[in-house]
């Protein structure tokens, strides 16, 4: 007997993180060590992160796919630079721990479990931060330090003022750690005289399936979409002896990579209409749940394999996170007076844009996929910013400047009578 899983929704699809071990030659050393123990914990705490960002941004319609992981990368330099209650706020938002002497040890030693060449054939993911520096906006010599040696970030010296060339240059480092994948994360004229610092963070995955499905199987096969209309698409089709779990609501199936360190997860409402309803219960306390049973299930004796079907899919997501981090309790580090990075600067910064972009292909092979996350950072005046709008009634005089005789005198109460 074999069980029939017909995958129609990408939206629910949870690639869950392997840790690895493995450091790449060359790595500095961390600053600080974490034990297996903290680095599950800390990957635990930015899993419940990406399932409160997930919910944020699954109240729009569309394909969802977002890196957690990639998110807390770049803002893991960004919390370092943060003090008092702007660094609780980010630390809340991203699970960060309170303590920001753990920061770098817990964050940054996550990092370099992730990162791994692998061995020949097995799944690859490579991690990269940078820092991009201005000379208008002086940036503490000690904090570029930490996040060299603590997040392994390249930090290099762009003029925002020619904001053309600063973006391609910083989109040509995010396309070259993407193997090509992230392409124009920002547009020409993002920056301005006000920006003082960019983060980026650049993760790609690409791993091969244990058991890849062949290709003489795949055929169109419609799709039902949410709206109830039907798509044709490429659908992969074979037998795999995999870990497989269902109830009465859903099924889930465990897709290893080359290697078995990475997997790829993925949950099916039974119901063609059920997504939502497993997205209201998303959070990481269900997704231990989920993951658990997954990995303690085991087939009845009689189950010789599992026939699964897998929509063929390359998609790219952008999103702008700015609102989302807002709403997740983040409000204080985007405020321009109130946020408090001094720990980067002496200047008065703050959070003006939050970037991510992300690009998945799943086929017959296996899995490629990359994200690039942005954080940029702005420089408030730190006197008033001289402003005149005359949008109410005013007066206006002509004079001779050289005897100080006044020629007209007057008040404008209407400009257009």
């Amino acid at each position: 007997m074999k069980y029939l899983i017909y995958l129609a929704s990408l939206g629910s699809a949870i690639v869950p993180t392997a840790l690895c071990a493995a450091q790449p030659a060359g790595q500095p050393a961390p600053a600080a060590s974490a034990t297996p123990d903290e680095l599950r914990s800390e990957a635990k705490a930015n899993r419940a992160f990406g399932a409160r960002l997930y919910q944020q941004l699954a109240k729009k319609p569309g394909n969802v796919f977002i890196s957690p992981v990639s998110i807390a990368a770049a803002f893991g330099p960004v919390a370092i630079g943060a003090r008092a209650e702007t660094y609780m706020a980010i630390g809340r938002t991203l699970g960060f721990r309170p303590d920001p002497k753990l920061l770098s040890s817990r964050v940054g030693g996550l990092l370099r479990a992730l990162r791994t060449e692998g061995d020949a054939g097995s799944a690859k993911v490579s991690i990269a931060n940078a820092l991009w520096l201005t000379n208008r906006h002086p940036v503490k010599a000690e904090f570029v330090s930490t996040v060299r040696s603590d997040f392994d970030a390249a930090a290099e010296t762009v003029n925002f003022l020619d904001s053309p060339a600063a973006a391609k240059r910083i989109n040509a480092w995010v396309e070259g750690e993407t193997k090509g994948k992230i392409t124009d994360l920002f547009e020409e004229d993002a920056f301005d005289d006000k920006t003082a610092l960019v983060v980026t963070n650049a993760v790609h995955f690409l791993g091969d399936w244990a058991q890849p499905f062949n290709a003489i199987h795949t055929r169109p096969e419609p799709f039902f979409l949410a709206d109830g209309k039907q798509r044709q698409v490429p659908m992969m089709s074979g037998e795999k002896g995999v870990k497989y779990f269902e109830d009465g609501q859903l099924q889930m199936i465990d897709l290893p990579y080359k290697g078995d360190a990475l997997s790829m997860v993925v949950v099916l409402p039974k119901a063609r209409g059920g997504l939502p309803a497993l997205e209201a219960q998303l959070s990481d306390a269900t997704l231990g749940e989920w993951l658990q049973k997954l990995d303690t299930s085991s087939p009845p004796d009689f189950v010789q394999g599992v026939y699964v079907q897998l929509p063929k899919v390359q998609m790219d997501n952008d999103h702008n996170l700015v609102d989302p981090l807002k709403a997740m309790g983040m409000g204080i580090a985007f405020d321009r007076v109130r946020a408090n990075f001094r720990g980067m600067s002496e200047e008065q910064l703050f959070i003006s844009d939050v970037l991510h972009k992300t690009f998945l292909r799943i086929d017959e092979k296996g899995t490629e996929a990359a994200a690039a996350t942005a954080v940029v950072m702005g420089a408030e005046r730190s006197g008033p910013e001289l402003h005149f709008r005359a949008d109410h009634p005013f007066l206006v005089l002509i004079r001779d400047r050289r005897t100080g005789a006044i020629l007209f005198l007057g008040r404008i109460s209407d400009p257009g009578a």
